[in-house]
């Protein structure tokens, strides 16, 4: 579990990216997710050059960069994202919250949630920083951009609050 029930923000997400189709799947809720490739305009639902179906993401995706240095951070994953079965049947569990890579994404861009996707250990007031898969760093790498503050320190379970505004 990456993610805590408590969190709060109010209509402070944004659903205009898509997961990467090549992106990092499992991958778990309660990371930040930077930009892969944006588009222009709105961009949504347009495959764009990349000769993915639309609804698969071709532009506007983002995933958990391995780099974080001049990556622009866009928000905090909200549901965790699952590798599409290779099945002739797909079929979604939409009890689990989860979606596909190339499905659109919730991502938090102001508000706080109580995460363990966490890097070093983090002190009431200091800055939380994108880092490499996403995670949030205590400190800051080459270029990373800072995306809130912690909150609180962690938990016995490696939890603690940051306070998110990108």
């Amino acid at each position: 579990m990456a993610l805590k029930p408590d969190r709060d923000f109010d209509c402070s997400y944004n659903m205009g990216y898509f997961w990467a189709a090549n992106g990092q799947a499992p991958a778990e809720e309660g990371g930040s997710a930077g930009v892969v490739s944006a588009g222009s305009g709105v961009a949504l639902d347009d495959p764009g050059s990349s000769g993915i179906a639309p609804g698969k993401g071709g532009v506007n995706t983002v995933d958990y960069v391995a780099d974080p240095s001049g990556v622009q951070a866009v928000g905090l994953l909200l549901h965790a994202i699952e590798a599409e079965p290779v099945t002739s049947f797909k079929r979604k569990n939409y009890h689990t919250n989860a979606q596909w890579p190339g499905d659109p994404v919730s991502l938090l861009r102001r508000g706080w949630v109580v995460t363990d996707q966490i890097i070093g250990t983090p002190v009431a007031g200091s800055g939380a920083f994108l880092s490499a898969s996403g995670q949030l760093s205590t400190s800051q790498a080459a270029s990373a951009p800072q995306v809130g503050r912690f909150e609180t320190t962690k938990d016995a379970d490696g939890f603690a609050r940051v306070f998110l505004d990108i």
